[in-house]
């Protein structure tokens, strides 16, 4: 994709998206990108609860904006999916877990429903594999200890014949932010990653696992990392040649803050680039990740600027080896505003496709594009 295009669309994406992101991608030609996003506002719902929207941009210019909810609840961290026959499919938090889904036209095809009813559920994550099987992971509290894990449910592209909900084994502590990552680029590649923060006692480490689109486990609960420093916001995508790229906020002792952390791990889980640093001179906030049609890897995170500064959007492009591909640059300035008028503040997911190359897409807070 030429670097104007890739640049605009970012740029699009930036101005309204929280800092923390995820890239999930699909395979339509006439659906630009879709994104979902929190917004104090509503028709007939005056008061200052968060509702969940949902915008359709088309490959010719035109926009469908859907309220999906419009509740006396403030619902909260939606996730956004575009499934290969282009349904759209939307998970969120309000009181347990909700899920709905659109077509590529904005009708609704399924209402939005319940898919946990547990009070302490969060932070879901949605992902769609090439064979049109959905995933919605989330962080979960486990019944009889109370001990956050993560769990996952899995269901066909209309919303239907959801599975009984399933837990990752081998899960003994607490977990936060879990994400799902499917292909986008192999049309023959139907596993899941599954990401997570998990606690061993001591610090949050990055653990990852690999299921095919049955559930069924190809790789078993592995800790990506073994420190004693922090490590939070873990993203992935999945790469055309099979390799997974795990991108992450990381406490690293060689610099003065957060940083970027990244590795990519090959179809066994066996680590291609071990766990590598950006080394950012300042604290950083929420990587996502998005994988190109050439096999690039696209790294969007929010960094402080100065100590006292404001948060700006950065990005670089490696190569599925880890080399640069373009140097870390500057995209733009958190404090920009989006065109309702709404602050970086809102959090905004992408998800979508481009005939022959990339789209953004997503599961976490905001969605970078392709090169």
């Amino acid at each position: 994709m030429r670097r104007l295009k890739f640049v605009s669309i970012l740029v699009l994406a930036v101005l309204v998206l929280s800092s923390s992101m995820q890239v999930v991608q699909s395979q339509i030609t006439d659906v630009y990108f879709a994104a979902v996003y929190e917004m104090e506002w509503a028709p007939s719902d005056e008061s200052t609860d968060g509702e969940v929207w949902v915008s359709i941009h088309r490959s010719d210019g035109t926009v469908t904006d859907i309220q999906v909810t419009d509740t006396s609840e403030d619902e909260s961290d939606p996730s956004i999916a575009i499934a290969p026959n282009g349904n759209i499919i939307v998970a969120w938090e309000v009181v347990g877990l909700y899920y709905a889904v659109y077509d590529r036209w904005g009708n609704i095809i399924k209402m939005p429903t319940v898919l946990s009813s547990q009070l302490l559920d969060r932070d879901s994550c949605v992902a769609v594999t090439p064979n049109n099987v959905v995933f919605v992971v989330w962080e979960s509290t486990r019944p009889g200890d109370g001990i956050d894990d993560v769990a996952y449910v899995t269901m066909n592209v209309d919303g239907e014949n959801v599975s009984p909900e399933r837990r990752i084994s081998g899960v003994e502590g607490d977990i936060s932010d879990p994400t799902v990552a499917a292909s986008t680029k192999n049309g023959a590649d139907n596993r899941v990653v599954l990401a997570w923060e998990d606690f061993d006692g001591e610090n949050d480490q990055v653990a990852f696992t690999i299921l095919d689109s049955s559930g069924n486990t190809l790789v078993s609960k592995r800790a990506l990392t073994d420190t004693t420093e922090e490590n939070e916001d873990v993203n992935a995508a999945i790469l055309p040649n099979g390799n997974t790229v795990i991108v992450w906020e990381g406490n690293w002792e060689e610099t003065s803050g957060d940083d970027v952390g990244y590795a990519i791990i090959d179809s066994s889980g066996t680590p291609v680039v071990p766990v590598t640093f950006i080394s950012r001179p300042t604290d950083i906030d929420g990587p996502g990740v998005a994988a190109t049609p050439s096999g690039n890897i696209v790294i969007v995170w929010d960094e402080m600027e100065g100590e006292f500064g404001p948060d700006d959007v950065m990005f670089t492009i490696l190569d599925g080896m880890g080399n640069t591909v373009v140097s870390i640059t500057k995209l733009a300035d958190s404090t920009s505003t989006s065109r309702r008028g709404h602050s970086s503040s809102e959090q905004v997911h992408y998800a979508g496709s481009l005939p022959s190359s990339g789209r953004p897409s997503g599961c976490g807070h905001s969605r970078p594009s392709s090169q």
